[in-house]
């Protein structure tokens, strides 16, 4: 069976000099991935906007006063992938390699869009462009028709004790 979910989060871009992205550390119940020399992506619960861009904004702007930071939450649309089904659905959706290190983070394609990839020991999480939303729902239901597709309510991102991020 697999079970597929809406995943409600919080996602913080962080455009900065190189050496001022290289800074930032874990913030306390976010995960930060280096995503670009000078890009980081910061993704937590729903509920951790306020705080997370408050803290980004103390540990960067001294740092780089000509940084960005971008709250872009409602440009994301996520998906959460669990059950005995879901290695073999994240399977027919990308060609990434889950690998057998979890928790994990990679970006590639899934469902032929661009996204960013939480493997944890139980779920997978991906997140794409809102504007693809509805199109990556139906190659999800399609992709993975036989696999006995169940939609749950949404669940909220959680960050995973030791993230590791594939290049």
């Amino acid at each position: 069976m697999l079970e597929v979910a809406r995943v409600r989060s919080t996602l913080i871009h962080c455009l900065a000099a190189e050496e001022t992205v290289g800074q930032i550390s874990q913030l306390a119940g976010v995960f930060a991935a280096r995503i670009a020399p000078d890009e980081t992506l910061v993704v937590g619960p729903p509920d951790a906007a306020a705080a997370t861009l408050e803290q980004l904004i103390g540990i960067v702007r001294p740092l780089d006063s000509t940084c960005l930071i971008l709250d872009q939450s409602a440009g994301y649309a996520g998906f959460c992938l669990s059950g005995d089904s879901e290695t073999a659905a994240f399977a027919r959706l990308s060609q990434l390699p889950l690998g057998e290190r979890r928790p994990v983070f990679m970006q590639g394609l899934v469902a032929r869009a661009s996204a960013k990839v939480f493997a944890a020991d139980d779920s997978i999480m991906f997140f794409v462009s809102s504007v693809v939303d509805h199109v990556v729902a139906d190659r999800i239901m399609t992709a993975c028709a036989e696999l006995d597709v169940t939609w749950r309510p949404a669940v909220d991102f959680a960050v995973a004790a030791r993230w590791t991020v594939e290049r």
